[in-house]
């Protein structure tokens, strides 16, 4: 494989792990941002409520001074109302705290991916990178061989061996 080809390999993974990176990257903000907006909302919901449900009160505290058989059943839908407000409460604290394992868990896998990557890397290069060092290795000494072997071995004629120098 030619020093193109293999920067070319490296180049397209190195493209794959950047694009991967911007997509978790762009999820896990995602996540945050949904998280984020819905503990607004919750909050939101929650001051409403209370506002709603301090409201009823006061109209049934004022209710109550005008009518007695009417003043009970408004304290049982109070009551009722009260306890739906707890439930909701509930709920909405379940739905915080499995959003806050959910952003955990987002985060958990951001992590995993990315040693995935590094290992991916790593292993593209011990199978790739260092067996195409040693072929390349090995080529170039090859070719050192047979330049070696290929090389002229006549004498240069404007130079006069040792021997016939003696001679002379």
């Amino acid at each position: 494989m030619s020093d193109s080809q293999l920067l070319t390999v490296i180049g397209i993974s190195a493209v794959v792990m950047a694009v991967a990176t911007v997509v978790i990257a762009v999820c896990a903000i995602s996540a945050t941002r949904s998280i984020r907006d819905l503990v607004q909302r919750t909050g939101a919901l929650i001051a409403q409520w209370e506002s709603v449900t301090g409201d009823i009160g006061r109209a049934v505290n004022a209710f109550s001074q005008q009518s007695g058989e009417l003043i009970t059943r408004l304290s049982g839908l109070a009551a009722n109302l009260q306890e739906q407000a707890d439930r909701v409460d509930g709920a909405l604290d379940e739905i915080v705290s499995t959003l806050k394992c959910t952003t955990r868990d987002v985060e958990a896998t951001v992590q995993k991916t990315l040693r995935q990557f590094e290992e991916m890397t790593d292993s593209l290069d011990r199978a790739v990178r260092l067996p195409l060092t040693k072929l390349r290795a090995f080529g170039e000494a090859i070719s050192a061989i047979l330049r070696h072997l290929r090389r002229d071995k006549r004498p240069d004629p404007d130079r006069i061996p040792n021997d016939e120098e003696r001679f002379i």
